[in-house]
């Protein structure tokens, strides 16, 4: 039992590292420094609810076209 408490603590703190190592590389990294299109992030939302659905047998929309392109 005491092998399993320190493997998970030694899990834990790996995935704390890792945490710190991902937050300072993204805090310099550009792209998360520049504003998500609105529009994108609402289709973003719109998906991520339909993929909740309760019964799970829901499914994301087909619509692959980008916000940022007209779809005529």
């Amino acid at each position: 039992m005491a092998d399993v408490l320190a493997q998970r603590a030694n899990i834990a703190e790996h995935n704390r590292e890792l945490q710190v190592k991902i937050k300072r590389y993204l805090a310099t990294d550009k792209c998360t420094l520049s504003p998500v299109n609105s529009v994108a992030v609402s289709k973003l939302r719109e998906a991520a609810e339909d993929s909740r659905v309760s019964s799970g047998k829901g499914s994301v929309s087909g619509n692959t076209s980008r916000p940022d392109q007209s779809t005529h």
